[in-house]
């Protein structure tokens, strides 16, 4: 998660706050930024781990749930 933190930020998602294995990101009401388009920035497998079985989902709300 933390190697894929600095992608995270550089596509537009600012990060909060990290909770165990979660990123909670918070940015305008708008399509140009998805569930979709953080999980593009999060799912990048590490060069150095190319077999690192990554899985990674996103949702939108208006508020952090677990």
């Amino acid at each position: 998660m933390a190697h894929n933190m600095p992608l995270v930020e550089r596509a537009g998602y600012p990060i909060v706050t990290t909770v165990h294995d979660e990123i909670v990101t918070e940015v305008a009401d708008s399509p140009d930024y998805t569930p979709a388009g953080l999980v593009a920035a999060m799912g990048h497998v590490p060069p150095w781990c190319p077999d690192l079985p990554l899985a990674v989902t996103a949702w939108e709300g208006r508020g952090y749930r677990k």
